[in-house]
C-alpha cells in the first residue's frame, strides 16, 4: 500500500495523522513524499518499507541518526527538498534510484549503506548513480547473498563486497587514498565486455581477488595498492598516464596467473614494488620516451619454460627501465627490450636477452650462467658486481666467478680468489 506523507500534525514519522490514508507505514508499504514543504523526522528506527521521493517534495527528510531498513529507495534529480541520512545506517534490500541527485539535496555524511537482497537472475539494480553521488557514502557493504547490478562506479569510501556485483560493463573501484575495496570469500565482481574492469585510482584492493570475473584489474595514476596474498585469474595492469611520479605496491605472497603489464605513457617515473609475488604469465612493460619504470621487490617467475619479460616491443626511445629482483624457480627467463634496461637481482635459470636494447647491470646481479645474447642486436655491458654461480646438488657446493669492469678492486687489490666451499648453502 502507498502511504503519502502530509504533515497534518507534526514532523514526526510516527504520528498516524501525518499519513494518507491515516496510519504509520507498515512493512510492505511504500512511503511517498510529494507534499510540498512537509518535513519529516525519524524519532526511532524504521523497517520494512520502501521510500519514494518525488520532484515536488520541498521539505526535509531526516533520519536523525536512526537505522533505516528499507526495501527500495528512489530520489529524483529534480527534487526541491533535502534527504538527510547523516550518521545513519541504511539497510536496503530493494532497488536504488538516485538519478544523479545533487549533493545539497542528499546528505550522506557518516552514512553506512548495506545492500541486501537480489539473485543472479534478478539482481537489485542501482539506477543512475553518478560517481559524484556514490562517493559521498561513509561506507558501503554489498552483503552476503545480495546481488547488485550497475555498469560503472568509483567509490571514495570503504567497500565490502560480500555479495555479488554484476553487470559491470565499464569500471568499478576506489578513488580516494585510504579507501579499501575488500572482496569477501562469498563475494564476486562480474561483468562483460573488454572495458569491464576493476580500477583502483587511489586506495587498495584486497581480499578474495580470485573472484573477480572481468576483463582486467588496473592500478592507475595515483599511488594504489594490492593487499597480501591476493590471487588474480585475470590480466593486471599497473598504469601511469599522468603526473610526475606514481608508485604502486603489492602485498606479500600475491599470485598472478595471467599477463601482468606495467605501462608508463608519460615522461615521469612509475615504480611498481612487488613483495614476494609469483607470476605464471608473462610480464609486459612499456615506457614512453623520456619516462622511467622501476620494478622492484621479489619476483618469482613460475610459468612455462622461457617465460618472458617484454619491454617496449613496439616502440623504442631513450628510456630508463630498471628491473630489480628478477627471479625464477626453474627454467629460463627471456627478456626482449627495445629500450635501455638496467638489471639486478638473482636469476637461477638461464637468461636470454633479445631485442635492440642496451642492457647494463645496476647493483648485484647473480646468474647461473652467462646470459645468452646470441639473438641480441643491442649490447650487454656486465658492469661491476655480476656473479655467475652454479649449485651442484650431488656434492653440495657452489662455484662462482666474479667479473668486474675495473682492473683495480677496492683497497688496491687486483687479484681475485676463487673458492669452492663444501656443503655450503650460499657463497
Amino acid at each position: 500500500m502507498e502511504k503519502r506523507y502530509n504533515n497534518n500534525a507534526t514532523t514526526n514519522w510516527f504520528e498516524p495523522s501525518n499519513w494518507t490514508p491515516s496510519g504509520i507505514p507498515e512493512s510492505g508499504d511504500t512511503a511517498v513524499f510529494n507534499n510540498g514543504s512537509a518535513s519529516c523526522t525519524l524519532t526511532a528506527s524504521v523497517s520494512g518499507v520502501s521510500l519514494r521521493f518525488e520532484s515536488n517534495y520541498a521539505g526535509t527528510f531526516t533520519t536523525g541518526g536512526h537505522q533505516l531498513t528499507i526495501d527500495g529507495f528512489c530520489v529524483p534529480s529534480s527534487i526541491a527538498g533535502v534527504i538527510n541520512l547523516q550518521n545513519s545506517t541504511v539497510i536496503n534490500s530493494g532497488d536504488v534510484d538516485l538519478h544523479g541527485v545533487a549533493s545539497d539535496h542528499l546528505t550522506l555524511t557518516g552514512t553506512q549503506w548495506i545492500q541486501q537482497g537480489g539473485t543472479r537472475e534478478a539482481p537489485k539494480t542501482w539506477h543512475d548513480i553518478s560517481d559524484t553521488t556514490i562517493r559521498r557514502f561513509s561506507s558501503l557493504m554489498f552483503d552476503t547473498g545480495s546481488t547488485t547490478s550497475f555498469a560503472s562506479q568509483l567509490f571514495t569510501c570503504p567497500v565490502a563486497v560480500n555479495g555479488f556485483l554484476v553487470g559491470i560493463t565499464s569500471r568499478v573501484g576506489t578513488y580516494m587514498s585510504g579507501s579499501v575495496m575488500k572482496i569477501g570469500e562469498n563475494g564476486s565482481i562480474e561483468g562483460t565486455g573488454p572495458s569491464a574492469r576493476v580500477s583502483i585510482y587511489m586506495g587498495k584492493l584486497e581480499g578474495h581477488t580470485e573472484n573477480i570475473r572481468l576483463a582486467r584489474v588496473e592500478l592507475r595514476n595515483q599511488p594504489a595498492a594490492i593487499g597480501d596474498h591476493c590471487r588474480f585469474y585475470v590480466p593486471v595492469v599497473f598504469l601511469m598516464d599522468g603526473g610526475a611520479t606514481t608508485s604502486h605496491t603489492t602485498g606479500v605472497g600475491c599470485e598472478f596467473f595471467k599477463t601482468v603489464t606495467m605501462q608508463n605513457t608519460t615522461t615521469g617515473k612509475l615504480t611498481v614494488d612487488f613483495s614476494d609475488s609469483v607470476f605464471y604469465g608473462d610480464l609486459l612493460s612499456s615506457v614512453a620516451t623520456g619516462g622511467t619504470l622501476v620494478v622492484s621487490g621479489s619476483l618469482t617467475l613460475a610459468g612455462s619454460a622461457d617465460q618472458g619479460i617484454y619491454i617496449n616491443e613496439t616502440s623504442a626511445g631513450s628510456n630508463s627501465v630498471i628491473h630489480v629482483g628478477l627471479a625464477k624457480s626453474s627454467g629460463g627467463l627471456v627478456i626482449r627490450a627495445n629500450t635501455n634496461v638496467c638489471l639486478s637481482g638473482r636469476q637461477p635459470g638461464a637468461l636470454k636477452l633479445l631485442g635492440t636494447a642496451d642492457y647494463t647491470v645496476c647493483g648485484d646481479l647473480e646468474l647461473s650462467t652467462e646470459p645468452d645474447t646470441s639473438e641480441l642486436t643491442g649490447t650487454f655491458t656486465p658492469g661491476p658486481g655480476i656473479v655467475f654461480y652454479r649449485y651442484v646438488y650431488a656434492s653440495h657446493f657452489y662455484v662462482a666467478r666474479l667479473y668486474v669492469q675495473s682492473n683495480t678492486i677496492q683497497g688496491g687489490v687486483d687479484t681475485l680468489e676463487l673458492k669452492v666451499i663444501q656443503d655450503a648453502r650460499q657463497l
